[in-house]
């Protein structure tokens, strides 16, 4: 029975962390590097698969010729768009409380499991002995702590979603004399 009410405690205690809501997206996502509006913050990979560049900022200007961004440490960055081998937009970040509250239960459940395997079952004639219901609510509080630092440690990264780019075909027709120019690049 001590065994039970201990359980109950611990997972009433942790059930609200478990619960905070992770961030949400707006529905009106872009989906072109040429949609992204201003401030918004990407990642441009540039370059050949060897020699590949990040730059990651916020959008200043987007154009079918060039991205302009403004970097982290307030430094102006052009890139051509026809460089760009892959674009991302920054989706926000992910939510450090969750990845506790994910961690502090996974470490309540497995550090429960450890603690009542290392427990014994003590006789009368037992000179030290700690019981299984001791070592189950001494694991599981140790592993949710332990599980809630590893938790706050992995978590926390950026999520991107990656971007259309722009068509480099272009057609352009101008009028000459009697006729006509055309004009395709690739």
């Amino acid at each position: 029975m001590r065994v039970i009410r201990a359980i109950s405690l611990i997972v009433l205690v942790s059930t609200p962390l478990a619960a905070q809501p992770g961030v949400t997206a707006d529905s009106a996502r872009p989906t072109s590097l040429l949609d992204v509006t201003p401030g918004t913050r990407v990642l441009l990979i540039e370059g050949r698969r060897r020699k590949e560049t990040a730059r990651a900022g916020r959008v200043v200007a987007a154009d079918s010729a060039t991205v302009t961004l403004v970097g982290a440490r307030g430094d102006t960055v052009r890139v051509a768009t026809s460089a760009v081998r892959k674009a991302f937009r920054s989706a926000g970040r992910r939510p450090r409380g969750q990845g506790a509250a994910v961690g502090m239960l996974t470490g309540l459940v497995l550090g429960g499991a450890l603690g009542y395997s290392a427990g014994s079952d003590c006789g009368a004639d037992a000179f030290v002995c700690f019981d299984r219901s001791d070592t189950l609510v001494a694991g599981a509080l140790a592993g949710m702590g332990v599980g809630a630092l590893i938790g706050v440690a992995v978590s926390g990264g950026e999520r991107w979603q990656a971007l259309g780019l722009p068509s480099l075909t272009s057609l352009e027709l101008r009028p000459a004399g009697a006729g006509f120019t055309a004009r395709v690049t690739f």
